[in-house]
């Protein structure tokens, strides 16, 4: 519902800003949001982070699709767009796993630490890939 509910309201917003900032910022929600059940302990912190992660997601994904629409070559958007998705198969799969073994094998701090590094990871990166030039070209 909180993903739902902040795409009908940030939906004019959204369609304005570039898609690769977008990205960035997204990713430094990720990051915060699950390195922040480190910290904060109770069900209210848990459900804040489920509402904060669903407007993360709720960013990411269409922003994803709209940069991997904008850099595909005309006649092959297809080709983009299944190799998205199975990278993003892939990556799950591995996501699961490590997830998985984190949750046995490691404490609930270093697991959400665990995790909100992959979304810092993510920030540096789209910092870094989606500078420059060829990133005002993503904006729609």
């Amino acid at each position: 519902m909180a993903g739902l509910a902040f795409i009908i309201l940030a939906k004019g917003w959204m369609t304005k800003v570039n898609p690769a900032s977008l990205t960035t910022w997204a990713y430094l929600g990720a990051g915060a949001s699950f390195a922040s059940l480190a910290m904060l302990r109770g069900i209210q912190w848990f459900l804040l982070f489920i509402v904060a992660y669903s407007v993360v997601e709720t960013i990411l994904l269409p922003t994803l699709e709209s940069m991997t629409a904008s850099l595909a070559t005309e006649g092959s958007q297809g080709t983009f767009f299944g190799v998205m998705s199975a990278v993003g198969a892939l990556s799950g799969a591995a996501g699961y796993y490590v997830g998985s073994w984190l949750i046995l094998n490691r404490t609930p701090v270093e697991t959400w630490l665990a995790l909100g590094s992959v979304g810092l990871l993510g920030f540096v990166s789209s910092v870094l890939l989606l500078r420059g030039p060829e990133s005002k070209a993503l904006v729609s």
